[in-house]
């Protein structure tokens, strides 16, 4: 067995000491913690937890999993906090369409909204059950959660019956929804709310809100995205009465929609690009609390960024393959990826740099933020890694959601001495000013209890729907353990501060232990 060690920074780039001292994992729920049960089982020892656990702004946190002995592993939601549960939706419990006696058996990609609400895809069984409807998108608030559409099953304004639902569905803090599914041989969008709803907004050969008259909705209809507003931004295309197609992101607010962009058309002007050029393609837009939009797109033969204001009025060109960026490794940016809007409308992306057609993997990855009109560097792949050994960078791989401060928390690739691919991941909280704070890595000793060290096998924390962080910092991710246990824990990003210099602090002494490559 390799020998262990504590984790000393002699000499290092660290927090203030105050700050410090938050940069504790806290347990949320671990596997053998009691939580409330079932009716007829008041309370039971917690088995498996679900991935990707979420918080809301205010820090009240969701989760799934299962009690020991139960199957499938999904098998009900909690909603609150440690001590404080709300538990529901059992596996197995009787679905709200009780005529034929459904069963929700299996709980898929859950998006927690805030307060009890939350949505979800779903197996069901039951009675008449069959593979043409046993899937659905339940939701609601915890407690009084229903079917909000079922495969085989027609809604009013559908054109037909529901049939496997997308992958991620979104909701809000006052319980508003947005989903997409299948419709027929096509695809529909959908929104709705407490005591409204289902109603479909765009779906194959369906008229198109906010587009020209007479056109119809073609199947190139993307997911949605949804605002705390209640504002919805999604992608979709429509065959003109004239003859050919386009492509639009669309906007529906306040029983409305407007369209934002369209291909085939001259595009918003952006740096890099000539004005005038033609759009010729969009991808899903991304939308923040407040309701920024931001999008990315193809137009005059460069992939390009845009963000909306508040209202989705003003439409604004960030930058584009032909921009030379604040930072950047090389002469040629050859994309954009996790495009990420912050509730003050703030807007964080990735990109990739090469010179002369030659990409350095090591270090062509780049992080911006766009805020007060400037693109300005958030985080430069190979930086070294804070508590690590000199040598070894870091890689970022995708990011969580922004809070209200400007954090997020942000997923990497070690590379360096020492990394292997049991080690190689690792888990940062970024703050503001683009410093990383250091929260775990794969292939470390953790002390899940007094005396009792455990292998981090792998985590999970959410990115790209749902939320990871919470206003006040407060980070939730999951730890599985080599042993196949597992727990859910929080750590507190801190607010911009000072970073000071200094030596000889065991910073993460206290916190976790790391497993030596040799002894």
């Amino acid at each position: 067995m390799p020998a262990v060690k504590c984790v000393v920074v002699s000499c290092a780039l660290a927090v203030s000491t105050a700050a410090m001292a938050q940069v504790v994992l806290t347990p949320v729920l671990r596997s053998g913690d009691a939580v409330p049960g079932p009716d007829w089982w008041p309370e039971r020892e917690f088995g498996r937890m679900g991935t990707n656990p979420q918080v809301a702004p205010d820090g009240t946190i969701f989760l799934t999993g299962g009690w020991q002995g139960l199957n499938p592993l999904e098998s009900a939601v909690f909603i609150g906090r440690p001590g404080a549960w709300n538990a529901g939706l059992w596996h197995g419990r009787e679905g709200p369409m009780r005529e034929d006696r459904t069963k929700v058996i299996v709980l898929q990609r859950p998006t927690y909204g805030g307060g009890l609400n939350f949505i979800a895809n779903s197996i069901i069984d039951g009675d008449t059950v069959n593979g043409s409807n046993d899937r659905a998108i339940v939701g609601g608030a915890l407690g009084s959660d229903d079917y909000i559409v079922r495969s085989g099953f027609q809604t009013a304004g559908a054109l037909g019956n529901w049939s496997q639902p997308d992958s991620v569905q979104r909701i809000n803090a006052a319980g508003q929804y947005a989903l997409s599914s299948g419709i027929l041989s096509g695809r529909g969008i959908a929104v709705g709310g407490p005591g409204a709803g289902p109603q479909v907004i765009a779906q194959t050969s369906g008229p198109v809100l906010g587009g020209p008259a007479g056109s119809t909705h073609n199947s190139n209809i993307g997911m949605p995205v949804l605002s705390e507003t209640g504002a919805v931004a999604y992608r979709a295309g429509y065959n003109q009465v004239s003859g050919g197609s386009r492509l639009a992101i669309f906007r529906y607010s306040n029983g409305a929609a407007q369209r934002i962009v369209t291909t085939s058309s001259p595009g918003p002007s952006v740096p890099g690009i000539p004005d005038g050029s033609i759009l010729t393609s969009v991808d899903d837009p991304q939308i923040g609390d407040a309701g920024h939009m931001a999008f990315s797109g193809q137009m005059g033969g460069a992939s390009a960024i845009w963000t909306t204001d508040a209202a989705g009025t003003q439409v604004r060109g960030i930058a584009s393959t032909n921009t030379v960026m604040p930072g950047s490794p090389g002469t040629e940016l050859r994309f954009f990826r996790n495009i990420t809007v912050a509730p003050n409308g703030d807007v964080a992306f990735m990109g990739s740099y090469r010179s002369g057609g030659t990409t350095d993997f090591d270090n062509d990855e780049r992080l911006w933020k766009y805020s007060n009109g400037a693109i300005g560097l958030w985080l430069a792949e190979g930086v070294q890694a804070p508590g690590e050994e000199a040598g070894v960078r870091v890689s970022p791989l995708s990011l969580t959601n922004i809070n209200a401060m400007g954090h997020a928390g942000l997923v990497a690739r070690l590379t360096g001495p020492g990394v292997t691919a049991e080690n190689e991941r690792a888990l940062f909280g970024l703050d503001a000013s683009g410093e990383l704070v250091p929260v775990l890595r794969t292939g470390e000793l953790f002390e899940f209890a007094p005396g009792d060290m455990r292998l981090i096998h792998s985590f999970d924390v959410a990115v790209g729907g749902g939320r990871a962080l919470a206003d006040d910092g407060t980070l939730i991710f999951r730890i599985e353990f080599a042993d196949r246990t597992n727990g859910i824990y929080t750590v507190h990003i801190p607010a911009p501060a000072a970073w000071v210099l200094f030596c000889g602090l065991p910073i993460f002494a206290a916190r976790r232990k790391r497993a030596a490559a040799n002894s």
